[in-house]
């Protein structure tokens, strides 16, 4: 569904902005609505019919609307190079070309 202005007045959201970034690179990875003012869970289930609701910080979530690709990631920075797991094999960070990542643009 589309975010209108009424949407927007209707949900207490910031104009159209980056909301989350990448903890290693601070590059923009989502880009979306900051949701302005605490909601009750149930208008906070509704505004997953417009976007992901993505943790930004404590207390502080997002509506996202755009979300950066593993694609647009390797045009812009270049292929993978490295991989860093972790003891148990899961994901902690990734270079592409020369820009590391802790974002796992496999699951984001």
């Amino acid at each position: 569904m589309k975010i209108t202005d009424e949407v927007i007045k209707q949900y207490g959201l910031s104009e159209f902005q980056s909301i989350l970034k990448d903890r290693s690179s601070e590059e923009d990875v989502a880009w979306g609505h900051i949701l302005l003012n605490p909601l009750g869970e149930d208008k906070f289930n509704e505004l997953r019919q417009y976007g992901e609701l993505v943790f930004i910080e404590k207390g502080k979530w997002g509506l996202a609307l755009k979300k950066l690709t593993k694609t647009e990631v390797i045009e812009k920075y270049g292929p993978l190079t490295s991989e860093e797991l972790g003891p148990r094999g899961g994901f902690k960070s990734a270079i592409y070309g020369a820009t590391k990542f802790r974002t796992n643009f496999d699951k984001f």
